[in-house]
């Protein structure tokens, strides 16, 4: 075998030598039928699916992805005798050995992943049946967003590993941005990157809108796909907080300025009603030019927080000139708040958006890699 015939892809690559195991994929938008090693396999994902006694109509008990990627109860009973514990004090369940003792012959002997991604799935094929040379070195993003499905949904992160924090991921993941902050959000989830996790989900909640029914959305893409359990509304949540304080910047001055003239009182330094009145109706036609103005609550925003900072930054508020006498000077410049420094202060607020629970999941996934490696991160 020459050196081009061992790097190029087969018609059919997911026929591997001495498979004795068959299954169905759909590849390249074709349904395709291929055959892997059961050794191999049961390395990529333990219990067997069901035995499909119909290829026309196939059935297989298998996780789905929806929202929280919830595996199938099936799957998790089985995987928990797989990781029962073998030590004399703990004598093996009913229920464990009736499974230990399944007979060899009722293993399936074929298995539909034809609503697996293609690529996703012959990547992780290759890595059990050790055809290295045909995992990528550096995956284009779309193909590691579904290489994290299957790990997510099969519970095969270690399979993936060597490859992770050598060549995959030493870019990281938080530079990215519009639909992908929410993919990668995912990929930090699956793979336990805890630090990239928390500063996706930051980013996520100055970056998505949320419509008039609650759903997200960063552009024209909904965030429906591949989002960890809760978190959507945990974010949301954060997110009105946020916009709550930001929105409360001008409010507020409007409303001390209201307050004080009904007092007969000045919020210009220098006493002037005049200047109260300028900077009051400037301030109000700013907000109703953005549409912030009557009163909006947090919930009622629409926008992302990004844009409603840059709203905030770019009100034109008008103060009095500044006047020269021989006796004195007035400076009106600080009879106007400070909008923008405010605003920076509220995007430097601390806030907690992620839950205990996302906090225990991140955990979890990242003992699962660090067997091998140990604190190590991107």
């Amino acid at each position: 075998m020459n050196l081009k015939d061992f790097f190029s892809v087969p018609e059919n690559p997911f026929i591997f030598d001495s498979g004795d195991l068959q299954i169905i994929a759909t590849y390249r938008g074709k349904r395709i039928i291929g055959s892997v090693r059961s050794s191999a396999w049961k390395k990529f994902v333990y219990p067997p699916f069901e035995q499909l006694c119909d290829s026309s109509t196939p059935t297989k008990s298998k996780a789905t992805v929806d929202g929280g990627q919830e595996r199938s109860k099936e799957q998790s009973n089985a995987a928990g005798v797989a990781r029962e514990d073998r030590s004399n004090d703990n004598p093996p369940t009913d229920e464990v050995l009736q499974v230990k003792q399944k007979p060899e012959n009722t293993m399936a002997k074929q298995l539909d992943f034809s609503d697996d991604d293609g690529d996703a799935l012959l990547l992780l094929l290759h890595i059990v049946h050790l055809q290295f040379q045909y995992v990528p070195l550096k995956p284009e993003f779309p193909l590691l967003l579904q290489v994290a499905v299957l790990c997510d949904m099969y519970d095969c992160v270690q399979l993936v590993q060597p490859w992770l924090f050598t060549t995959w991921l030493v870019d990281g993941l938080d530079t990215a941005v519009g639909t992908e902050t929410g993919h990668a959000l995912f990929i930090a989830w699956v793979f336990g990157l805890e630090s990239t996790f928390y500063v996706l989900v930051r980013k996520l909640m100055e970056e998505i809108e949320v419509d008039e029914s609650g759903e997200c959305h960063v552009g024209a893409s909904d965030l429906k796909e591949y989002m960890p359990p809760g978190i959507l509304e945990r974010i949301k949540l954060a997110r009105n907080s946020i916009i709550g304080l930001l929105l409360e910047i001008p409010y507020t001055q409007v409303e001390q300025i209201m307050s004080l003239q009904r007092s007969a009182s000045h919020s210009c330094r220098h006493k002037k009603g005049r200047c109260d009145m300028l900077v009051y109706g400037s301030l109000t036609i700013a907000l109703v030019l953005v549409d912030l103005w009557p009163k909006r609550a947090p919930g009622s925003i629409t926008i992302s927080i990004k844009e409603l900072v840059k709203q905030l930054e770019t009100l034109r508020v008008e103060v009095m000139e500044t006047t020269v006498s021989r006796h004195c000077q007035e400076n009106h410049n600080d009879c106007n708040n400070n909008i923008g420094a405010k605003v920076a202060a509220v995007l430097q607020e601390e806030i907690q958006i992620a839950g205990p629970d996302h906090f225990e999941r991140l955990l979890i996934q990242r003992l699962k890699l660090t067997e091998l490696v140990l604190n190590r991160d991107i």
